[in-house]
């Protein structure tokens, strides 16, 4: 496993990782020797360990005029979670008193078309949660592959969405191009339709095998998500325009194989 690479997650940055990994190494350690191990430079490393203090994964002492690091266990990184979860809390309360005070965003006049475009890993989560946005509370999807849509979504992300969506009580009917090949640690969001409001139905073959994109229909809005090679996403607002996709969907839906 890429422990660095993973360490960003609980927002250190790469040096503050790779400081943490070498520290825990030893029981303790003074700049000079982490700064060897990890090939940072010692104004970098400072800052780093500065950090690291301050999140409580390193402590410091001295000994004769030597600064010692030591690295705190790895559990102390729960700690660290559970700060910013609190940290979020509190944001939460703030915005919800705050939000009376933002600028109202002007709506586009009723029955008026827009294209909007999304660029990056982002851009298409930014897209996809548009579908959160969702009056009628109906989704209508079409789903290549779920490799594909692991594709364009880690897997985490993949069952915060689906989860999210079970939240908002908006009930799903998606066109799969095949079962899931590939058993996962979240099987039962993938496999348990009806517990997550989901009806699902495999794509014709013909279909299936030319399918490259997910797309999503709900109200007015149609949204086409590309992940392959650069990933980017289009959002189509217009009635008449999800109208027509609805019906298209409507075809390949009655010409597809019900799920078990």
């Amino acid at each position: 496993m890429d422990l660095p690479k993973f360490l960003t997650s609980f927002g250190l940055t790469e040096s503050e990782g790779k400081a943490y990994l070498a520290a825990l190494k030893q029981t303790r350690i003074s700049a000079s020797e982490l700064s060897k191990m990890t090939e940072i430079k010692r104004p970098a490393l400072y800052h780093a360990l500065e950090t690291l203090e301050k999140k409580g994964l390193v402590s410091i002492s001295k000994t004769g005029r030597v600064l010692q690091f030591r690295a705190e266990p790895p559990e102390r990184l729960k700690s660290l979670l559970h700060r910013k979860a609190m940290e979020v809390e509190s944001l939460k309360k703030k915005l919800d008193k705050n939000l009376p005070f933002f600028p109202t965003v002007e709506e586009m006049p009723a029955g008026e078309a827009r294209v909007e475009f999304f660029r990056g890993t982002s851009g298409i989560k930014n897209l996809a949660e548009k579908s959160f946005e969702n009056k009628e509370k109906k989704l209508f999807a079409i789903v290549p592959s779920f490799e594909v849509f692991l594709e364009a979504f880690t897997k985490e992300y993949a069952a915060y969405y689906v989860e999210e969506k079970l939240r908002r009580g908006i009930v799903t009917k998606s066109i799969w191009a095949e079962p899931l090949k590939n058993e996962s640690e979240f099987k039962k969001q993938v496999t348990d339709h009806a517990a997550f409001l989901r009806e699902v139905r495999y794509a014709p073959k013909e279909m299936a095998e030319k399918a490259k994109s997910i797309i999503l229909i709900w109200d007015d809005s149609v949204a086409i998500i590309n992940s392959t090679k650069e990933p980017f996403g289009v959002l189509i607002v217009s009635a008449d325009y999800s109208e027509t996709m609805r019906a298209m969907w409507a075809v390949a839906w009655k010409a597809g194989k019900k799920a078990k």
